[in-house]
């Protein structure tokens, strides 16, 4: 399943541009339209009428400026974050501090529009570990960064650059950040309370790979206060779900595609054991430990890395 090309105020200018990105998805074949913030609200509304009308779901980022119920009008947001934005000055670093009882007040609303969501509360805790020099040494030598191409590890670790600029560690900067995670793990364990449907996914962006960055995520919402089985209910049958692919995928039964993962020991009692993989079942074939190491070791000589 694939998503169009990044949608935001700037590409999206006007209502006809709105028209015009709808057909370019169809005509495409995309599965979903993405889309960012700062949209006019003419622009907007005219994207989700000609989405449905062509049958594309709309997913991604809050409208930041525009209140919850315009946001709640999307198939899926993506980031937790993006919910505590709105109540926010983000273009300030002027993050709101929601209580408790705001966060069950915020979930009962998103729960009675029926939108998904995905957290990916990894991504945004991890910019605390860049600012920090000993855990950003500690998160540069973790094992799955040396997949990253060399472009790609300088252009997260160079000074200046990506979570490492002046502003993510400047007073303001570094009590945004803290507002922030705060806020989305409030958030997680206030909709996972009100039932909130939740799928698990992560960004790609600096040092989290994407493959690895699952565990992290599922780590983070567990952090969070959702249970072992609600993540990975999540992360398996709601996703299967998500996709309108229950009748196939999302649990193993018979009739279903021959797709699951054999670990070595129970995730609903550490979700952490999800690392610990013995083996892979994709499109019927088995793939074991060996074959596992494998792919990493391929992926390594492709990258050119040590």
């Amino acid at each position: 399943f694939t998503a169009g090309p990044f949608l935001g105020g700037e590409e999206l200018k006007s209502p006809k541009d709105a028209i015009e990105s709808v057909r370019y998805h169809k005509q495409r074949g995309y599965d979903f339209i993405k889309v960012h913030e700062d949209f006019t609200l003419d622009t907007y509304l005219t994207l989700l009428r000609e989405a449905e009308k062509a049958g594309i779901p709309v997913v991604g980022h809050a409208q930041r400026e525009l209140p919850l119920e315009y946001t709640l009008r999307l198939t899926l947001i993506a980031h937790m974050e993006e919910i505590v934005d709105i109540f926010s000055d983000n273009k300030n670093f002027k993050i709101a501090d929601i209580s408790d009882q705001e966060a069950k007040k915020i979930a009962a609303r998103v729960k009675s529009s029926g939108v998904y969501i995905s957290p990916t509360l990894s991504v945004l805790a991890m910019i605390q570990d860049y600012r920090d020099d000993a855990r950003f040494d500690k998160l540069k030598k973790r094992s799955q960064t040396k997949f990253l191409s060399k472009e790609e590890f300088l252009n997260y670790t160079t000074e200046g650059k990506e979570y490492r600029r002046e502003v993510f560690s400047s007073p303001k900067g570094i009590e945004a950040v803290d507002k922030l995670v705060k806020g989305t793990q409030l958030l997680t364990k206030a909709f996972y309370e009100a039932g909130v449907p939740m799928l698990v996914g992560t960004d790609n962006i600096g040092l989290q790979i994407s493959g690895f960055s699952i565990h992290d995520e599922m780590a983070a919402m567990s952090a969070a206060g959702v249970s072992a089985f609600a993540i990975l209910n999540s992360a398996t049958a709601l996703s299967a779900r998500y996709l309108k692919r229950q009748a196939i995928a999302g649990t193993i039964s018979i009739g279903k595609n021959a797709e699951f993962i054999l670990l070595s020991k129970n995730p609903l009692n550490d979700i952490k054991n999800t690392r610990d993989i013995q083996g892979v079942m994709l499109k019927g074939k088995w793939l074991d430990k060996k074959a596992l190491d494998q792919l990493l070791l391929d992926v390594k000589a492709a990258r050119k890395v040590e």
